[in-house]
């Protein structure tokens, strides 16, 4: 708080004949720039209560406290503090005093702030890495105390609905669809034996606030755990946030525009028919809130995730992004093998028992994707993705009626069937089995995020990443988003 807006803090106090209780338990830990005073120390009408702890520049089980009173209210505590229990040992007290007088604390604070004032650093270091444009996470918070605030930038808004229903601008329906993101990264920054707690007051624009202590982490321990942590926290923004069944659809932005928007409101189309439901907004409105959205919040390549849930509540907001790297699409990328089904293929529903088997067993294999096999031994799909194989000059890729019938692979379907009419390319749609995609000469998926990416192995299986069928569909599918 800025020395100007203590001043009229006090300044009211003084008019209002009130008093202002200062917790200033961060006031040692500062890492940057001068101590700011605190208001006590301007306080000339005796209208500040001072409170302070030991706790985080000591170790938490002292728990000691004190509270530095103006002369007018000492005379009032000493009659009132006999009717409260003092529950801090009377001894430690002393030998605290003792560690005082002999210039040890200020030793062991010069001490702290500098190891806090490292982890500090790495923490930030790791976030930056994890996040380089912050498009997902930022940290705000950052020159003292123990701990930071974290910033997920969902930017989430409501598509249609009654201005009635909505508060600032932002659906009760947004707020409660935050909170239950919130809670569920709280609850597996908790498994991970990290302390995350959410900070409502904060929360606006679309916006998520979290706040992450990093100070009792062991430095060594922090880049990993933070990597770790802001991976699982895009693993639980994946799964959605509505808690009404819901269908859902990704939709790229590049350079600011959505790619494919006819072919992706059409599947919602679908996906909505299929239980019985029409959109609760036409295409054109769906295109004018991305527009705004986009540019209001200075997105250019990112993805949005649009979610309607069974009583027509629609909402769209920023979903975690990550795009290979170039190198990829020259390597091909590592797969492994799933035995698991979606429920209803056809339809893009949020199937989190899936996501979860997938996610774990994609970081066990320290694997990119996995290939989802069915009972009867076919592949049917990747978990986030559609898969094709090549052997030769014949191109072999699950029926519709087994798979999420994706919007990229849509368009991969009308590359093939012209490259089909030019040259000697034959597309088979029908079931594959295990064995056999292990035999063919080259394989890769596609999706919102990849567009088409080569694959290196299935399991056992490789393949070439330079097969020139695969080249030429990449290069088309290229030069068609270009164009788009």
């Amino acid at each position: 708080m800025p020395v100007s807006r203590r001043h009229q803090i006090l300044e009211w106090a003084e008019a209002n004949d009130s008093i202002i209780i200062e917790d200033d338990y961060n006031s040692e830990l500062r890492y940057s720039g001068m101590p700011v005073p605190a208001l006590q120390g301007f306080d000339k009408g005796q209208r500040v209560v001072y409170l302070g702890s030991f706790t985080s520049t000591l170790f938490p089980a002292v728990r000691i406290s004190y509270m530095v009173l103006p002369a007018s209210m000492a005379g009032i505590y000493e009659t009132i503090r006999n009717n409260y229990d003092q529950t801090c040992s009377k001894t430690e007290q002393l030998t605290l005093a003792e560690f005082m007088h002999r210039g040890y604390y200020q030793t062991n604070l010069r001490k702290v702030r500098n190891l806090y004032a490292r982890k500090l650093q790495e923490t930030l270091s790791a976030i930056r890495e994890c996040d380089e444009g912050g498009q997902f996470v930022a940290a705000d918070n950052t020159g003292s105390g123990i701990n930071l605030i974290l910033r997920i930038n969902t930017r989430a808004r409501v598509i249609g609905g009654s201005q009635d229903e909505r508060s600032d601008g932002i659906d009760r329906r947004v707020a409660e669809m935050q909170d239950v993101l919130a809670q569920r990264m709280i609850s597996h920054a908790a498994r991970m034996d990290l302390k995350v707690r959410s900070i409502d007051q904060l929360s606006r624009e679309g916006r998520i606030f979290l706040l992450f202590y990093y100070s009792q982490i062991p430095l060594g321990r922090i880049r990993g755990l933070v990597r770790d942590m802001i991976d699982a926290f895009r693993s639980d923004m994946s799964k959605g946030g509505l808690t009404l069944p819901s269908v859902y659809e990704v939709i790229r932005l590049r350079e600011g525009r959505p790619m494919f928007l006819p072919e992706h409101y059409e599947r919602l189309e679908g996906s909505l028919s299929s239980i019985g439901m029409a959109p609760p907004f036409t295409r054109t409105e769906l295109a004018g809130c991305i527009e705004s959205m986009a540019e209001e919040n200075g997105i250019r390549n990112h993805n949005l995730k649009l979610e309607v849930d069974v009583s027509g509540f629609s909402v769209i907001y920023m979903s975690p992004t990550h795009y290979p790297e170039a190198e990829l699409y020259r390597t091909g990328v590592r797969t492994g093998i799933l035995r698991g089904e979606r429920r209803n293929p056809n339809v893009k529903m949020m199937d989190r028992e899936l996501r979860d088997a997938a996610d774990a067993a994609i970081r066990r294999g320290g694997l990119y994707e996995v290939m989802l096999v069915d009972r009867r031994g076919f592949i049917t799909e990747g978990s986030r993705s559609n898969v094709f194989f090549i052997k030769g000059n014949t191109i072999y890729t699950p029926p519709a009626g087994q798979v999420l019938k994706g919007v990229t692979r849509r368009v991969i379907l009308g590359i093939i069937g012209d490259l089909a009419g030019k040259m000697d390319v034959k597309l088979l749609e029908e079931p594959v089995r295990l064995e056999d995609a292990a035999q063919c000469d080259a394989a890769f998926i596609s999706g919102t995020s990849p567009g088409v990416l080569p694959v290196a192995s299935m399991g056992s299986a490789e393949y070439d990443v330079n097969d020139p069928l695969l080249a030429e569909i990449m290069k088309r599918y290229n030069e068609l988003c270009e164009r788009v």
